[in-house]
């Protein structure tokens, strides 16, 4: 990832931001993946939450490889006078691809930047999606795209951190150069994705076992105390270890008992920037889940993904009424087309909370899974 410098005079600048609240994002625009199949994949995901539809097949199509020559540990050669790092594992099973990415110091700055990207493959809509936090918390990226001329390509947009109109693109290309080397290119648009004059990052990955990782620049914003940030703590709330009890859904007809259990453990990252939670449930099941707010329009932005394969992306506006509702899409049991769907958070007390997953049908939301989390 490329290393960024938050344009803004310590905290009181940052909170003479204007945040305009939003209850929904605009698709970020991609590049066309031609090399992507227009066939449905026999191991596709399908309606699996919480582990409900039973282990089924994980991610072994080559789609899901297609992403493989990131990982490893390397040293990160850009245009500064230091090196960065960044370490590439493959997660969940082999269904995702989990960046943990350290910038090089930039002249005159205290450290680094510190940043980690869920990169997966959605056999759904036979694309690649990463979902990036970096450690200011005003620089959230959401990608999309695919294998593009032998390169993996994707890009997505945001607003301006700093509030002015603009609407930035950016476009990332991962090339191999070889066994042992990978090039990162990062370009930028202002016209939405018309044009690519800006050239944001250029870093050369080489494969090192032991690479130095930079010393990290820690930044305040997302574990603030200042009420002008409290934005970044809503989720909060769900931080810690838990017991997570299942109601349902029976419509599903798997081969499980009308109540089951999993457990959770939900931790902050990147100064807190970063919700992250690891899942685990009946048979093996898996998932693990990426929660942050995008704060210059206030969406809150979740990705889930699990070891069958199922990726669902859900956004949604800040806490109302002590809830916050987050909606998507999801595929169908089965692979045949997709349903919407939201999960709304609600905290009943200092030691649980629920998640309750909805679904439209005709016109209407009906419950889909009730999760409970208690503490334990």
């Amino acid at each position: 990832m490329r290393t960024r410098t938050l344009a803004l005079s310590g905290l009181s600048g940052l909170c003479a931001l204007t945040l305009a609240c939003s209850d929904g994002e605009n698709p970020p625009t991609a590049p066309a993946t031609p090399d992507a199949p227009a066939t449905t994949e026999t191991n596709g995901p399908a309606l699996s939450l919480f582990g409900l539809g039973g282990p089924g097949p994980s991610c072994r199509s080559a789609k899901y490889r297609q992403f493989d020559f990131w990982l490893g540990s390397w040293e990160i050669g850009a245009a500064l006078p230091n090196k960065g790092a960044s370490f590439i594992t493959s997660e969940v099973g082999g269904c995702a691809v989990f960046e943990n990415y350290h910038g090089a110091v930039p002249p005159n700055m205290p450290g680094g930047q510190r940043g980690r990207s869920m990169n997966v493959y959605d056999a759904s809509d036979h694309r690649w999606h990463q979902h990036w936090v970096e450690n200011s918390g005003f620089y959230p990226v959401r990608l999309d795209g695919g294998i593009k001329g032998g390169a993996m390509v994707m890009q997505g947009s945001y607003p301006d951190p700093v509030g002015t109109p603009t609407i930035f693109t950016d476009r990332y290309t991962w090339t191999r150069l070889g066994p042992d080397d990978v090039r990162q290119f990062v370009q930028q648009s202002t016209d939405g994705g018309a044009t690519f004059p800006t050239v944001t990052f250029d870093g050369h990955y080489h494969r090192t076992p032991n690479p130095a990782i930079p010393v990290p620049r820690v930044f305040p914003y997302c574990t603030s105390a200042d009420p002008g940030l409290a934005l970044f703590q809503e989720f909060r709330f769900t931080v810690g270890r838990w017991k997570v009890e299942l109601d349902g859904p029976r419509a599903l007809g798997a081969n499980f008992s009308h109540r089951h259990q999993a457990e959770s453990e939900i931790s902050t990252d990147i100064d807190g920037c970063l919700t992250e939670e690891k899942l685990t449930g009946p048979l093996g099941y898996e998932a693990r889940v990426f929660t942050n707010i995008r704060p210059l329009d206030e969406i809150w932005q979740r990705t889930y993904v699990d070891n069958r394969g199922l990726r669902i992306y859900l956004t949604g506006p800040r806490i109302h009424d002590g809830r916050i509702v987050l909606s998507g899409t999801m595929p169908k049991l089965g692979g045949g087309g997709i349903r919407h769907v939201r999960a709304v958070f609600l905290q009943i007390g200092p030691d649980r909370f629920v998640e309750r997953w909805q679904t439209k049908r005709d016109g209407s939301w009906e419950p889909l899974v009730t999760a409970t989390y208690t503490r334990r």
